[in-house]
């Protein structure tokens, strides 16, 4: 997802245009003060005293959705706040799998499995990426040129007062 999504081997050139306009930037505002505004909700009834477990989790749901979501439309003024969200992300959910669904997992099969997983998915970008840059996408004039080309939008919305100089 990220390598497809946010980097430039994907789309990532298309998804950073897509997010640099100040308004796409102030919805990443709303969508970080939501969460801010679920959590203090949360704390306020004091929800983790009572209620069944489902709900607690359904009540967590909405503040982790609007941090990512504002992650990504705040991009503009952070690039690297969804990439930090992801790899946030991974460790997160591979605990609540290892509590929840794997819990009578052994320990030894449990991270094993999680090891190899991981080290598929390593060397699956890494192939993506060197096949990538088997294909004349080294870092070189021509790449600059071509990024630079590609991420006008991003500069205009964002360094509109500075000259593009690489």
């Amino acid at each position: 997802l990220i390598v497809a999504m946010l980097s430039d081997v994907g789309l990532g050139v298309k998804v950073y245009n897509a997010v640099a306009s100040r308004r796409i930037s102030l919805m990443g505002d709303l969508a970080m003060m939501l969460a801010a505004l679920f959590c203090s909700a949360i704390y306020v009834a004091d929800v983790r005293r009572s209620g069944p477990i489902l709900l607690k989790l359904g009540l967590g749901v909405p503040p982790v959705f609007f941090v990512a979501l504002s992650s990504l439309l705040k991009a503009r003024s952070y690039p690297w706040a969804p990439i930090l969200m992801m790899a946030c992300f991974i460790p997160i959910a591979l605990g609540a799998l290892r509590i929840s669904t794997c819990r009578h997992t052994s320990y030894g099969h449990f991270y094993g499995a999680t090891a190899a997983c991981c080290i598929a998915c390593g060397l699956m970008v890494l192939s993506v990426w060197v096949i990538w840059l088997s294909q004349g996408h080294g870092w070189n004039e021509e790449t600059t040129r071509d990024m630079k080309g590609r991420s006008l939008i991003l500069f205009e919305n964002v360094y509109s007062k500075r000259s593009l100089i690489y």
